[in-house]
């Protein structure tokens, strides 16, 4: 079962914390705030005996949580965004689908070390409508992530109904940027950086 934490507490975890969790397919759903502040040499871990499913940062979550100094591995999905958050200095590795999925949302994500996630791409990001004001993907190693099928690899971002300018993406008149500069990507499995678009009109991109 889920370990949720409701909008309005608060979940610490200490550095150097490593938490297990045992039951395949459970989620760490934050509704609320997460503050997971490890350092570099007492980094807190997130695992598993078996697969669990991931981190969730879900739409509720306070701006304010921290994800820095963290291990994220042996999960279905590592992390999955929903809110404008930042994760930085963390490894998220050896995930059997996505490192790190973005929804509809502009975190930053930097100093990351992302690799070695399994069967789709290191980070993917959806964009669907203009409620996001662009993302950040910087300084970090993409490497090892995807099986070679489909559009696996290090980062692949899908926008729905938008037009790319070559810096930035349009979506339902409003424009957001796309910052993704100083990652070293490399040896991933098919793709490096994949973007794609699609117009219910005019198809995809």
């Amino acid at each position: 079962r889920d370990l949720t934490i409701p909008a309005g507490s608060t979940l610490t975890i200490e550095p150097s914390v490593t938490a297990t969790f045992v039951n395949t397919g459970t989620n760490l759903v934050i509704n609320g705030k997460l503050v997971a502040d490890g350092a570099l040499g007492t980094e807190i871990t997130l695992t598993s005996g078996g697969t669990w499913d991931g981190l969730y940062m879900n739409t509720t979550a306070d701006i304010t949580s921290v994800i820095d100094y963290c291990i994220i591995e042996k999960a279905s999905y590592g992390i999955y965004l929903y809110k404008n958050l930042s994760v930085t200095n963390c490894t998220v590795r050896n995930n059997l689908n996505r490192g790190i999925y973005v929804y509809n949302c502009s975190p930053v994500i930097n100093g990351c070390t992302i690799q070695n996630n399994t069967y789709e791409n290191g980070i993917y990001v959806y964009f669907y409508d203009a409620n996001v004001n662009g993302i950040t993907i910087t300084n970090n190693t993409i490497t090892g992530n995807g099986d070679g099928t489909d559009n696996d690899g290090g980062i692949f971002m899908y926008a729905l109904h938008d037009q790319w300018t070559g810096t930035s993406y349009t979506v339902s008149n409003a424009t957001y940027p796309i910052n993704i500069s100083g990652n070293t990507i490399s040896s991933n499995n098919r793709n490096g950086i994949y973007m794609y678009n699609y117009r219910s009109t005019g198809g995809g991109g």
